[in-house]
């Protein structure tokens, strides 16, 4: 199973707006609203607003459309949304349209325009929440929103590069994004053995450097949930940043114990990797035997069986390949056998002290010393 961990990013939108009178304007609760909406959706944007009124500048109306106008014209990065007189539509359009910017019509008595970087699908939330506030205004204007994609950077390995998930997922999600204006690009850096000399221990090591030193150079990381313990002190709790409903989703299974650490969840899976046992359907019927459903069963068949083949001088034959080797591979073996001795089919993934996880491991050495080859 692997993990999926993202980095907090705070993203501030500075907005200006004018008003004769600085009691009963739309902006500041407008801005109070979308504040609370983005901190109870961990939107993780915050809108700051600088509201210019006759108590505290000697601007009027007209002096307030020649400031922005000169702001724009000057391409001041000062302010991402401006609020502004519909009347000054087509004096401060061009700005936006020479920076390729989209626009959209709202029943507002101002409008607001983006002028930087800082836009995702947070802000396009930013967007609707504007123009779903202030509909019940009487006179209408329009809103532009100006800005650049944010580019998502992960890092990912595959022993593969045909068959694995990590570039269908992204090429999925950025499709998506294209499709739902998230302004979101997704950027993976796969590392596999055809352009690396990496394997998965190497991987490992090479996250934790990037990690350790606080690089920044990636926001989310693939990694393998055997490195849950290791990583998960630099990452944030996605329960303060994902809805209850969904960490919900993922608390009854296994993921309760894979994707947390300390009490804090790190990471959420993206995919569950199932290892089958295979059968020698010609031996098992040659000694008329069924394929073993207990590990008892496998391992009193698979000791009848290499005893009857040693008296034909088989001697190279393998009981059980359990694939408990010095790798990932071999440690994800133990935590298998470990879960299939939980008490039952629903129960979660017992604790290494319990009694389930200690009957798992005196079984396997109890196989390896009866049956190993």
């Amino acid at each position: 199973m692997n993990s999926i961990i993202t980095k907090e990013k705070e993203i501030v939108l500075n907005s200006i707006a004018y008003s004769y009178f600085a009691d009963n304007q739309v902006y500041t609760p407008l801005i109070n609203k979308f504040n609370e909406f983005s901190e109870i959706n961990n939107l993780n944007i915050t809108l700051n607003i600088n509201l210019v009124t006759l108590a505290n500048s000697t601007l009027l109306t007209n002096d307030y459309g020649s400031t922005l106008e000169s702001l724009l014209s000057k391409k001041s990065d000062k302010y991402e949304i401006y609020f502004y007189d519909n009347i000054y539509t087509k004096r401060f359009g061009h700005n936006n349209n020479n920076n390729n910017n989209s626009s959209s019509s709202s029943s507002s008595s101002s409008s607001s325009s983006n002028n930087n970087n800082n836009n995702n699908n947070n802000n396009n939330n930013n967007n609707n929440n504007n123009n779903n506030s202030s509909s019940s205004s009487s006179s209408s204007s329009s809103s532009s929103i100006k800005g650049e994609d944010i580019t998502v950077n992960a890092i990912a390995f595959s022993y593969y590069v045909d068959g694995q998930l990590y570039t269908p997922l992204t090429k999925k999600f950025n499709e998506y994004s294209k499709i739902n204006n998230l302004n979101i690009k997704l950027k993976l850096n796969l590392i596999t053995v055809a352009n690396s000399t990496l394997l998965i221990n190497d991987y490992g090591s090479t996250i934790d450097s990037i990690l350790s030193k606080n690089l920044n150079k990636y926001d989310i990381y693939f990694y393998d949930n055997i490195y849950t313990e290791k990583f998960g002190k630099h990452f944030v709790d996605l329960k303060t940043k994902l809805p209850e409903e969904h960490i919900n989703l993922y608390t009854s299974g296994i993921s309760s114990k894979i994707c947390t650490y300390n009490g804090k969840w790190v990471s959420l899976p993206i995919k569950i990797d199932y290892t089958i046992l295979y059968s020698n359907m010609v031996l098992l019927e040659k000694y008329n035997k069924t394929i073993p459903k207990t590990w008892d069963e496998l391992k009193n068949t698979g000791k009848f069986i290499i005893e009857e083949e040693r008296k034909k001088d088989n001697l190279e034959l393998t009981a059980f390949n359990g694939l408990f080797d010095d790798a990932e591979s071999g440690t994800c073996s133990i935590v298998e056998f470990i879960y299939s001795y939980r008490k039952s089919i629903n129960s979660p993934f017992p604790n290494l002290t319990s009694e389930e996880s200690i009957n798992a491991i005196e079984k396997i050495k109890e196989i390896k010393n009866e049956i190993s080859s």
